[in-house]
């Protein structure tokens, strides 16, 4: 539920197996702050999900502010896989449209 449990979790346990997935979708939900958590977490991340909030639609649709999203991973060095895991608030061509504009 939380970004820094998981994160301290993996991090105690040191495996280079074992990373968070971070889920920006739920974590705008669940505690906010998004920027703060990925500047202080991101070197835990292995994997991280997008949609915007709230629907869950591709980005720009809702409150999240993506740049800054994108812009604080970037800075926090994450170099993993981004994947897009929402519904289409339009259609699919509309929501590629917005996922390749960010």
């Amino acid at each position: 539920r939380h970004t820094r449990t998981a994160a301290e979790l993996t991090r105690l346990i040191g495996s280079p197996y074992l990373k968070v997935l971070y889920d920006v979708y739920h974590m705008q939900l669940n505690e906010g702050s998004l920027c703060d958590h990925i500047r202080a977490y991101a070197d835990q991340f292995g994997h991280i999900h997008v949609a915007d909030a709230p629907g869950r639609h591709e980005p720009g649709t809702g409150e999240i502010h993506y740049p800054a999203v994108f812009a604080a991973l970037e800075q926090a060095g994450y170099r993993g896989l981004i994947g897009y895991e929402l519904f289409p608030k339009t259609d699919t061509k509309t929501a590629v449209r917005a996922i390749m504009a960010d």
